[in-house]
């Protein structure tokens, strides 16, 4: 992966020969320490080799916009979201995008896993049931038990022997539930949530969050957040030459004139946030051939990119 990222080097040094560029960050959690390096972090073996495929996906849209290919890689935390983008390197939340990339690569295996882990969870939640029943036969209810044999310590009434029995039965139930949410976890984890079927027409109030609910596929579920992604890469990146035009691109500033609220439309409430995640959102729907969910105005924008001709007047 690191070997793709430094062969993106040549692009940046082109178009940034005297390094003006590189010394400078308009995004706090990235620098020069990031650039050109791929610190996968809790990335999965699976997740890294679909993260390889996507990326040179990414590297052919960078192509067909004529911007600079990403040229990082590394965690997220501390955050919501499942990526982020800045300066050309992108940002992946480990486990997550891991847990995605399962479904893609082991799909039918996952799909094979279902009955044996329902049954399973099936299993622990009667097992659920019959510990607490004769929790409530030996103790009384849990927050009585609670208070009588843990909050009252030494005082007067207090059986020791009755207190470590039920705090061997407390632990019991907590080691039975954390069992059931892993397995409950799991299933998750491999079952295929159907593609959001809204349209424009429907009640905007229905719209899903994000674009990536627009596809059942796991595959297609990354592919649309790297797509995604990449698009912030060509609002902050396209026609990018020089300090002036880091800070201020010719997309963002194209947006703050003819994408303001009310003049654009997004198929999902998170390009609804901004005029950034607007871009990004169509963009992302946009590659994944859904221009049923694109916004006309943002066809406009980056069919003009595309054929390199002037941005359109809205």
């Amino acid at each position: 992966m690191e070997e793709r990222f430094r062969a993106a080097r040549t692009r940046f040094e082109e178009r940034d020969p005297d390094g003006a560029i590189a010394t400078v960050s308009r995004f706090r959690d990235r620098g020069v320490k990031d650039y050109y390096k791929a610190k996968a972090g809790t990335l999965s073996k699976d997740a890294t080799s679909v993260a390889n495929a996507l990326l040179e996906e990414t590297d052919q849209l960078a192509s067909i916009t004529g911007v600079v290919p990403l040229r990082g890689l590394k965690g997220v935390r501390g955050s919501s979201a499942l990526a982020n983008m800045g300066d050309g390197v992108i940002g992946l939340k480990g486990k997550s995008i891991s847990a995605l990339a399962e479904k893609a690569i082991k799909g039918k295996v996952g799909d094979a896993d279902i009955p044996l882990i329902k049954s399973r969870i099936a299993t622990l939640e009667a097992d659920e049931v019959k510990l607490l029943r004769d929790g409530e036969k030996q103790f009384g209810d849990w927050d009585t038990a609670f208070e009588k044999y843990v909050a009252i310590g030494t005082r007067d009434g207090f059986n020791a022997t009755d207190a470590e029995a039920y705090k061997e039965w407390r632990n019991s139930v907590h080691s039975l539930r954390t069992a059931l949410n892993r397995e409950r976890q799991r299933l998750k984890a491999v079952s295929v949530q159907p593609a959001d079927t809204w349209k424009f027409g429907d009640n905007p109030l229905d719209r899903p969050y994000n674009s990536d609910s627009f596809f059942s596929d796991p595959l297609d579920k990354l592919r649309s957040i790297f797509y995604h992604e990449f698009g912030h890469n060509v609002h902050q990146q396209y026609l990018v030459d020089d300090l002036v035009s880091y800070r201020n691109p010719a997309i963002e500033k194209w947006m703050r004139a003819n994408a303001r609220q009310g003049s654009r439309k997004s198929a999902t409430r998170y390009g609804d946030t901004n005029q950034r995640e607007w871009f990004a959102e169509n963009f992302s729907l946009y590659f994944m051939d859904r221009e049923d969910l694109v916004d006309p105005l943002f066809i406009r924008l980056i069919e003009a990119i595309i054929n390199k001709r002037a941005l359109p007047d809205g």
